[in-house]
């Protein structure tokens, strides 16, 4: 995979000072004053601001200067100028990006943990465990069958998978082993006290169903 990044720049501001005498044709009232903001991009996205670049043009004569070849006069006053304008938000475009995209996460995971723990409070009939047997790090699944007095009883999938993506592939009816039921205790369904196993997560399949007669 190729990664294109690197530096470009963009104009932030451009004014004409009409108080300013040009260098070169000695003309005033003719210079404009140019701000480019500098940036740092990836995939062509501008990620950061990476300092700014000033310059002058003179419309009557048609010279341009940059900062460095300015005199001290002229720099005070492109450098009032420049102090002026405020920060692209577009050089802040990746940063913005990437900082939605984590706390997007963070909510993600608090909602997830969240929902999980009201599932574990409040189990219910169907409702899928996708575990990981500790023992060759495989993941499985266990769906609840019964629930009577202080203990649910799960259904144990016959198959695992390696990735955890592949567990919707194994989650069909006739791959549970409904005739050998494994009891876990009420209080024990977040399955840290249960060994060979441990919880990876929690579906229920009534969640989509709610979801559809929603819409």
């Amino acid at each position: 995979m190729i990664f294109i990044s690197g530096s470009s720049s963009s104009l932030i501001k451009s004014e004409t000072s009409y108080h300013t005498t040009c260098p070169f044709c000695g003309h005033t009232g003719d210079v404009v004053f140019y701000v480019r903001g500098k940036y740092f991009y990836f995939m062509f996205i501008p990620c950061f601001p990476n300092g700014r670049d000033l310059y002058m043009h003179c419309t009557k004569c048609n010279s341009s200067l940059e900062y460095s070849e300015m005199s001290q006069e002229l720099k005070s006053e492109i450098f009032e100028f420049s102090n002026k304008q405020r920060r692209s938000l577009f050089h802040y475009t990746g940063l913005l990006l990437f900082l939605f995209t984590i706390i997007s996460f963070i909510l993600l995971v608090r909602h997830s943990d969240s929902q999980q723990a009201d599932y574990i409070k409040n189990p219910q009939i169907n409702d899928l465990y996708n575990i990981s047997i500790e023992s060759d790090g495989y993941y499985s699944i266990m769906r609840i069958e019964n629930i009577s007095g202080d203990s649910v009883y799960f259904s144990v999938n016959k198959y695992s998978v390696r990735q955890t993506f592949k567990l919707d592939k194994i989650n069909i009816n006739e791959n549970y082993d409904v005739s050998n039921l494994r009891p876990v205790a009420i209080k024990d369904l977040d399955l840290k006290e249960v060994d060979e196993i441990s919880l990876y997560s929690i579906k229920r399949p009534d969640d989509k169903k709610r979801q559809t007669q929603t819409r």
